[in-house]
């Protein structure tokens, strides 16, 4: 019976293997995404003030995202190419239909159909790339619109379009597309080309924005193929500030790895530093900042022992007194006993009965006498006897007797004529 049981078993978990393997080889099969660039077969392009074959950075870009995710399988563009050389028919086809999608965005879904069925797949995805250098070679800056004259200069400058567009091919439709801008300038005329050698400068801008649109598009892509139940965050691509790639992103990065490495090293250097001085007999710095703090640490102690021993000598003198009171105060409450008395009195035959003695009384301070202001004295003067007024060195003002006027005789006034005269 046992035996059974274990057979049973073992045929259960092969059952259970062979379907895991099933479903896994039905989900593969079904999240297939097949990424074409439009320079998939055509020639390659010769170094110039335009770099006309981008769009294979951004394709890189999106299969590196979508195999990382681990929902959705791509092939590599080098592995496409490699196998699509192969058939030479189908390869002039594809760069036939190719190079009408790079000049008008038209959709050969038949070419499309027979390169998903050669990669075993249903979903293809086109990824086409122009740069504009007309319009943008001589554009007016911030100068132009103050009409500042003098100020104005040449700012070069390429628009870049993406376009893409996610195919399927059983039913022959669209599923996603969309197109995306970016404005690739340089300051002080620098795209300048002088001769056929690689715009290091312009190449760089391209790949650093394929960083940040490549998360874009394999979002989308991963949102239109595979269905929501199965996205967790784990697996779900998304995009935001972080896959921004630029000039400041770039030294941020490394100055943010660059200094644990310089920190590291530095350690490494310190430690060394602080052996030799050890072995030496020195007592290097580190050393001494822990012996300082275990110095004052035992400072610490031994002035809370101190303080805490007060305390409780403190706390024994009070609770000493405390007892002293309560056993006064009981012996004073205490009633004595009727012989104890009988030997007070007998005590107290001797002792001489003194009166209540009067208190000194306090001594009377003496009246102080207040002087009083002395009156002039009055002196019978007559008129005969003159007084002189006594010598002083002050020179006393004449005093000003007012006197008043008298009546002035106003003449009167008569009319005089000629004959008066």
């Amino acid at each position: 019976m046992c035996v059974i049981i274990v057979c049973m078993r073992r045929i259960a978990k092969g059952i259970l293997i062979l379907a895991l393997f099933v479903t896994n080889a039905v989900y593969a099969a079904d999240y297939r995404v097949l990424v074409i660039p439009d320079n998939l077969s055509s020639k390659p392009c010769l170094d110039a003030f335009i770099y006309e074959d981008s769009s294979e950075f951004f394709a890189n870009q999106v299969i590196n995202r979508l195999n990382l995710s681990g929902t959705v399988e791509s092939p590599t563009v080098s592995e496409v190419r490699d196998k699509l050389q192969r058939n030479q028919r189908l390869y002039l086809a594809t760069r036939e239909s190719l190079l009408r999608f790079k000049n008008g965005y038209n959709i050969n879904y038949l070419n499309v159909q027979k390169l998903a069925t050669m990669f075993n797949t249903n979903k293809v995805l086109l990824i086409t790339s122009s740069a504009d250098a007309q319009n943008y070679f001589i554009r007016r800056t911030f100068w132009d619109f103050l009409n500042i004259p003098g100020a104005t200069v040449i700012d070069p400058a390429i628009k870049l379009s993406i376009y893409a567009v996610l195919i399927d091919t059983d039913r022959m439709v669209n599923l996603w597309e969309d197109t995306f801008y970016k404005t690739i300038s340089s300051c002080e005329n620098r795209m300048v080309a002088n001769s056929l050698s690689p715009q290091t400068e312009q190449l760089e801008k391209i790949r650093d924005y394929s960083r940040m649109l490549g998360p874009q598009i394999a979002h989308y892509v991963q949102a239109s193929v595979v269905p929501s139940a199965t996205l967790t965050r784990a697996n779900e691509i998304t995009y935001g500030p972080k896959d921004f790639d630029n000039v400041f992103t770039k030294k941020f990065r490394w100055y943010k790895h660059g200094a644990k490495e310089i920190t590291k090293e530095t350690k490494y250097k310190y430690d060394d530093h602080v052996t030799n001085q050890r072995n030496k007999g020195v007592e290097p710095l580190e050393d001494k900042f822990r012996r300082w703090k275990q110095e004052w640490k035992a400072r610490r102690a031994a002035a809370k022992a101190e303080r805490m021993q007060r305390k409780q000598q403190e706390m024994l003198r009070r609770q000493m007194e405390e007892e002293q009171n309560k056993y006064i105060q009981d012996v004073n409450n205490k009633q004595p006993a009727k012989e104890d008395v009988k030997d007070v009195k007998e005590n107290t035959k001797d002792v001489i009965e003194i009166k209540d003695i009067q208190k000194p009384a306090s001594p009377v301070k003496p009246a102080v006498k207040k002087h009083k202001k002395q009156e002039p004295k009055v002196l019978n003067v007559t008129k005969d006897e003159y007084l002189e007024p006594p010598e002083s060195d002050v020179l006393l003002e004449p005093k000003i007797k007012y006197y008043q006027p008298r009546q002035r005789n106003m003449p009167e006034a008569k009319n005089t004529t000629i004959n008066d005269i």
